[in-house]
């Protein structure tokens, strides 16, 4: 039971174009920069948000298509929704906010109970069955959140930045569990994130949305060595030009040229990228001799330490981005405003063709009780 997104949604200036196409039991990461659409996309697939056109089918089943009239309920779509605050019942105790779930598909109350108390346990939150969600952790009401959602038995499963809230360690811990929980689940699976390593470690798929529109859908591989927007590259750390290839060399849009090794070029010819890792950019006070074929003026623009590493921002034509060691930084004095030279070997660029500038290129609404019923 795949399914299948193609859909346009416009309100208050914003616009979502975008389709997206999840396999059976398979997890796909949604990736993008804050208002780029991934809530309201999400919230279009489970019927919150009204589509200006476009369709949603879920295996056989149409469950939106707006030239059809097909507009099925929320509470109809058999779509299980965790929201980033899991949105857990205040008054209801985490026994009760999972059995409220199969209450709405017409268990009766002990059975529901007796089946909640065994998502709770699956779950590992077991022991916290009687506790209201003010008393929950972080990490122990999203996992009652989860186990409410799974206690549905839906067909797909759609998550919000389901570990945002947590703190580190239970970000670290609740993540292992929930991809547990994600591969046991038979049907597709929409996870939205912010962090790129959450997204490869939870999913099979990576699609980012910027501007309402998809920029990249593939591989982890693929997003994090060929990012073919500024937002993927500053996410995974490189340093990404646009620009034209010609007589073997990019000339970067903006000022500069880049020269890469004959066989990372090849034969491409017209609009191209090219992505520099920081480590791999060294820093000279003086002009460098040697083998570099990239060799040009910079000056320090900006420091920002980054672990047992210092990152230096470094304005030129092109600008660049170098990541230094504290003992380099002590050595060569570098502070804002400082002049160097940056060095990058030929090997160290990466050159592919930018297939987006090719001819050829081309907030969800609070969830209602199940059917109008109050918990």
């Amino acid at each position: 039971m795949s399914l299948d997104v193609e859909v346009a949604v416009r309100r208050d200036g914003f616009g979502l174009d975008a389709a997206l196409v999840v396999a059976e039991g398979e997890t796909v990461a949604l990736l993008g920069p804050n208002g780029a659409g991934k809530t309201t996309l999400l919230g279009a697939v489970a019927g919150l948000v009204d589509l200006e056109a476009g369709s949603v089918v879920l295996g056989a089943k149409v469950l939106t298509d707006t030239a059809a009239g097909v507009a099925v309920a929320p509470e109809r779509r058999s779509i299980g929704y965790v929201f980033q605050d899991g949105l857990l019942f205040p008054h209801l105790s985490a026994l009760d906010n999972v059995a409220f779930a199969l209450r709405c598909r017409g268990v009766r109350r002990a059975e529901a109970r007796r089946r909640a108390r065994g998502w709770l346990e699956q779950l590992g939150v077991g022991h916290r069955a009687g506790a209201r969600p003010g008393a929950l952790s972080g990490g122990e009401a999203q996992h009652v959140a989860l186990a409410r959602t799974l206690a549905a038995e839906p067909a797909a499963l759609l998550l919000d930045e389901p570990l945002a809230a947590l703190d580190v360690a239970a970000r670290d811990r609740t993540r292992a569990e929930l991809g547990r929980h994600l591969t046991g689940f038979a049907g597709p699976r929409v996870v939205v994130t912010h962090d790129p390593v959450e997204a490869m470690l939870l999913a099979q798929r990576l699609v980012v949305l910027e501007d309402g529109r998809v920029t990249h859908d593939g591989a982890a591989g693929e997003l994090t060595r060929r990012p073919r927007s500024a937002y993927v590259a500053r996410l995974v750390g490189l340093n990404l030009y646009r620009g034209s290839v010609r007589s073997g060399r990019l000339r970067v849009d903006g000022g500069g040229e880049l020269v890469a090794a004959v066989g990372a070029i090849g034969s491409i010819a017209g609009p191209a990228l090219a992505t520099i890792r920081p480590q791999a950019v060294a820093l000279h006070r003086d002009r460098p001799d040697g083998t570099p074929r990239n060799v040009w003026p910079v000056t320090v623009a900006g420091l920002h330490v980054h672990g047992d590493r210092v990152r230096v921002q470094l304005a030129g034509a092109p600008d660049v981005v170098a990541e230094i060691t504290p003992d380099a930084l002590a050595a060569l004095r570098v502070a804002p405003g400082l002049d160097v030279w940056a060095a990058v070997k030929a090997t160290d660029v990466d050159v592919y063709p930018d297939l987006a500038a090719s001819p050829s290129g081309s907030a969800p609404e609070r969830p209602r009780s199940c059917a109008g019923r109050s918990p």
